[in-house]
């Protein structure tokens, strides 16, 4: 395997290709894959996947990163989310005058326990 290829199997790396699809892409089986690998020092693909991977996984984040400094909401609100596992909350308003029976329960048991509270006063 050249450098040229190499650097064309690191760069597929980086972007999360699978094994297969790297193949397919360099029309060569697993096996020969392996076998280019070892000369080129790595004990297999895994090991090559493992080392090249996280370049691409940084490369994304520095990009979200710089996204979010520039006041872009959507990777703001993504990387809070994975990073200071925010959530968003939802409410959901009953307009259709249904009976929702666990909402009057949850209604029920929060006025019993007011009660309660207002009485120790």
């Amino acid at each position: 395997m050249d450098d040229k290829v190499f650097q064309q199997l690191v760069n597929l790396i980086r972007i999360q290709c699978t094994q297969d699809e790297i193949c397919a892409v360099l029309d060569m089986s697993e096996q020969t894959l392996n076998s280019r690998l070892k000369e080129r020092g790595f004990k297999n693909y895994r090991d090559c996947y493992t080392k090249h991977s996280s370049e691409g996984r940084a490369a994304l984040r520095r990009m979200q990163w710089k996204s979010a400094e520039t006041g872009h909401w959507d990777a703001q609100k993504w990387l809070g989310k994975q990073i200071l596992g925010q959530k968003e909350r939802q409410e959901v308003e009953n307009t259709l005058g249904v009976s929702d029976p666990l909402s009057e329960l949850l209604a029920e048991i929060s006025a019993a326990g007011r009660k309660v509270t207002d009485g120790d006063r």
